[in-house]
């Protein structure tokens, strides 16, 4: 009743919706409304390189919410696999584990005795650049996203990543900063074989690569300056910006 009543009207008067990334914006389309859409993605710091010692460790690094529709039993599965032909290797699992998914995920490792895998709880502030800024390698097997800022964070901090085709993330295969897959433990095997075969020079290089374009693209005096154009077409009939679609 609120939809139809107050929420769905009101949005029926706005003048344009920012979306954060297409599939947000085919929702918008899909409720029927036909105004223009300013797809402008969240922001992301990108840390000084003085601020942060980049001191890669051959570490794989999983950080988000430890929730089923992270897929953390992939990573955990594909690793159990891999774990024994690549001893300079290990994994860290940062999430807060309050969840049964959490404990059904330690247990899974334990009774798998997979080795060198650490679940490291909840990480913030600069315990959490710390984290990343340190990783050869960041891993999201999610199975929905509609941007994915940890995956942004990682970028930022130079560090590769493999993904799935359910986030916006494909631009990092093009960007040639990682990986976009399917979200079968076959595939993310296949893939993990992949990223660690590659030297540190290979993967730093790659790191390098996905923090450029953060810098280039989703800083946030990019993101200040795109929403002002779009503010600049609404007020005072400024050119149509790239960002918005009208159709």
């Amino acid at each position: 009743p609120f939809w139809y009543l107050l929420q769905k009207p009101a949005l029926k008067k706005v003048d344009c919706f920012h979306a954060t990334c297409k599939d947000e914006a085919d929702d918008i389309r899909r409720l029927g409304f036909k105004q223009p859409i300013a797809i402008v993605s969240n922001g992301v710091a990108v840390p000084e390189l003085d601020d942060v010692q980049f001191n890669k460790e051959k570490t794989i690094v999983f950080l988000s919410r430890i929730h089923t529709k992270k897929g953390v039993h992939l990573l955990i599965k594909a690793w159990h696999k891999l774990a024994v032909s690549y001893p300079d290797w290990n994994v860290k699992i940062a999430g807060v584990l309050d969840s049964a998914y959490a404990n059904e995920m330690q247990l899974l490792a334990k009774s798998l005795d997979l080795p060198r895998i650490q679940f490291v709880g909840g990480v913030f502030a600069e315990e959490k650049t710390q984290l990343l800024a340190s990783a050869s390698l960041f891993v999201l097997p999610t199975y929905s996203e509609n941007f994915g800022i940890a995956i942004a964070e990682a970028l930022a901090h130079a560090t590769p990543v493999i993904t799935t085709v359910n986030t916006p993330w494909q631009g990092v295969e093009e960007k040639q900063c990682g990986w976009c897959v399917d979200n079968e433990e076959s595939v993310w095997v296949d893939t993990l074989k992949i990223a660690l075969d590659k030297s540190t020079d290979e993967l730093a290089e790659m790191g390098k690569k996905g923090r450029d374009w953060m810098e280039a693209d989703f800083s946030w005096n990019e993101k200040a300056r795109e929403m002002k154009l779009v503010y600049d077409w609404l007020a005072v009939d400024a050119d149509l910006p790239a960002c918005v679609s009208v159709d």
